[in-house]
């Protein structure tokens, strides 16, 4: 996701009242680097989430047709 929607969407859920926001995080994406994932995680931290969760991406053409068109990393 953009992370431009991200910032808004956070911003009107505090906006709306919402008591905490959870992110999702996801490592070893294609084309993630290091710093790529770094730069990602600063964004995050910019937005103060209360709970931040973090997992691996999953390379499963066979049961995620978007990932079919993906060469596997």
């Amino acid at each position: 996701q953009h992370v431009d929607g991200v910032i808004t969407l956070v911003r009107q859920a505090r906006e709306l009242g919402f008591a905490s926001i959870n992110t999702d995080m996801i490592y070893g994406l294609p084309h993630q680097t290091p710093e790529s994932f770094a730069d990602s995680i600063k964004q995050l931290i910019a937005l103060s989430p209360d709970r931040v969760s973090v997992f691996n991406y999953a390379h499963l053409p066979e049961r995620f047709a978007a990932q079919r068109k993906l060469k596997k990393p």
